[in-house]
């Protein structure tokens, strides 16, 4: 059994965001679509937002009928059904992007385990090496799909959003404006706990996948010797502990990241 690794020290992180930025320079122009539909589907907000502000205004305080306010309401539809084509475009550009990226380093993975030969792969474990190459490369979809076009995003909406707010209410603003550099705060805070959970269950998912691959290789060994049913009960333990883990990590991160609207 492999021994468990210790947590990756912050530089390596610092290191590998790096590396990972310059992976996305051959997925340049899908991200850039990606970023481009996301801002614009976040600008739509306000028009949407103000619509909706005007419509709850008129029904509640100025007692104006549902006619009178009909064609808010459908310019309201016609801009949520916009947005949310705008945000499906958005994804399947950031998934193209993230589908090339992948694609590119599993190529460069294949070719530095042939270039390194025989000899490493008999030092290695089968199941490390399918994990990484499998898993592995399914988790840069988070990456290149979800983290890089939201971050770009995110890094433009806010300024787009004071645009709109400070003429219109110089106070909000102000509120707006002073609160926002603890967002940033926050969400590091969150992000270095929901690190160490991710570390954790990246170990335990080598750890387990490792296991299986073993056990599938030594399966006649095993049988020979009447412990299938031991191995079978260990990976099912085993199984069960990541699921628990698991479910774990995921009400952690509901717990402490906002949801969308």
């Amino acid at each position: 059994m492999t021994s468990h690794k210790a947590p990756m020290p912050r530089g390596v992180s610092r290191a590998l965001d790096g590396w990972l930025r310059r992976r996305a320079a051959i997925a340049k122009q899908p991200l850039r679509g990606a970023i481009l539909l996301g801002a614009v589907n976040g600008l739509l907000l306000v028009p949407e937002a103000w619509l909706l502000a005007r419509t709850i205004t008129g029904v509640i305080f100025n007692h104006r009928a549902l006619a009178m306010v009909a064609p808010f309401l459908g310019v309201i539809l016609g801009l949520a059904l916009l947005r949310a084509l705008l945000n499906h475009g958005a994804t399947v550009l950031a998934m193209a992007a993230s589908t090339r990226v992948k694609t590119d380093v599993r190529h460069a993975l294949h070719a530095k385990i042939a270039a390194l030969g025989p000899g490493f792969l008999g030092t290695q474990r089968s199941g490390d090496l399918a994990s990484l190459l499998v898993a592995g490369g399914d988790a840069l979809d988070n990456y290149y799909a979800a983290y890089l076009p939201q971050m770009a995003v995110a890094t433009f909406l806010p300024v787009a959003l004071l645009a709109f707010i400070f003429p219109v209410d110089w106070v909000s603003g102000i509120i707006l404006l002073l609160g926002a550099p603890l967002i940033p705060i926050f969400m590091i805070l969150i992000g270095r706990g929901t690190e160490r959970l991710n570390q954790a269950q990246w170990r335990r998912l080598a750890l387990m996948s490792a296991h299986f691959f073993d056990v599938v290789e030594g399966l006649s060994t095993l049988k020979l010797f009447g412990a299938s049913r031991n191995a079978a009960g260990l990976i099912g333990r085993m199984s069960e502990d990541y699921r628990l883990s698991t479910m774990k990590a995921v009400s952690y991160t509901h717990l402490t990241l906002p949801t969308k609207a």
